[in-house]
């Protein structure tokens, strides 16, 4: 649990550095761009936390699996 927050700083520090770098190129980009990355933080916060009380719902794992490739994307649009 340690390490998935670990990595979660790292995302959000990747993030800002995205940000503050980009924003005067794409400034709706990043906007979206940072609340969908505290979106897929959330939901996998969420999902650690069902799985440890085995009330784990496919529907969150699909959530996931969408909106993670689609967070990426756009940071990636971002830097271009």
């Amino acid at each position: 649990m340690m390490i998935s927050r670990l990595f979660y700083w790292l995302i959000v520090i990747s993030q800002v550095v995205i940000a503050l770098r980009s924003f005067h190129r794409h400034p709706a980009m990043v906007i979206i761009g940072v609340l969908i990355t505290l979106v897929v933080i959330a939901l996998t916060e969420n999902a650690y936390g069902r799985k440890q009380d085995t009330h784990y719902t496919p529907r969150l794992l699909w959530l996931l699996v969408i909106i993670t490739p689609l967070a990426v994307i756009i940071q990636t649009l971002v830097n271009y």
